[in-house]
């Protein structure tokens, strides 16, 4: 006999209306996603075993066909109860937190490297020639853009650049030096030193795949 219901994305609130069924729950099995591991730590701590499946890693059909909600939860029960699926390592929350400031390091370079270009680029269309080292953005280059001679309202809009590059800086470095407090509290370290003694490994990757790959046995 199958049973739908529609519940909301609250961790506690499923938790709880699994546990109060009069029934033995063999596994519940969900696909990784917004949601993520908080409630498979839930369930976990109920007693409710859990299988969180990689969507690349669920089987697919290979014709087309209907796709619900509701389709979708039966076919990995389906799966799970088969044996067809494999669940992905369920971090703590102390390494999902790691994982996720390392993460943001990465934004932050995203938007360093964002807003470089719209500064070279509102140069370019001034016809305003970039300042010597600008390639390396060091401090004596950015300081010469910071006296560049520049029309009124241009000069607003490149004060404003250079206001978003120094806060995005700053913010990166605040973002490093927690990423090294929190990987000495969770004994990261000796990981993250051994993948540096590889040539070619640096900090920034050695404590990307420590955060990300938080336990490699599985």
């Amino acid at each position: 006999m199958i049973k739908d219901w529609t519940t909301p994305a609250d961790v506690k609130a499923v938790t709880n209306r699994l546990t109060s069924l009069k029934i033995h729950i063999a596994t519940v099995c969900y696909e990784s996603g917004p949601t993520c591991f908080g409630l498979a730590r839930s369930l976990r701590h109920a007693g409710i075993k859990v299988i969180v499946a990689a969507p690349s890693r669920i089987p697919r059909p290979v014709a087309a066909t209907n796709k619900t909600d509701s389709l979708d939860c039966r076919k990995l029960a389906k799966f799970a109860s088969s044996g067809l699926i494999r669940s992905i390592a369920i971090p703590s929350e102390r390494e999902e937190a790691f994982r996720a400031l390392s993460r943001r390091r990465h934004q932050l370079t995203d938007s360093l490297r964002r807003v470089k270009q719209r500064i070279t680029s509102l140069l370019l269309v001034l016809g305003v020639t970039e300042p010597a080292g600008i390639d390396h953005w060091g401090k004596t280059a950015v300081l010469a853009l910071d006296t560049l001679h520049l029309p009124a309202v241009a000069a607003e809009t490149r004060d404003s650049l250079l206001d978003e590059l120094k806060y995005t800086i700053l913010a990166q470095k605040k973002v490093d030096l927690q990423l090294k407090e929190l990987a000495e509290e969770q004994d990261e370290v000796i990981s993250i030193a051994a993948m540096r003694s590889v040539p070619g490994v640096g900090k920034v990757v050695a404590t990307t795949f420590a955060a990300e790959i938080a336990k490699p046995t599985h």
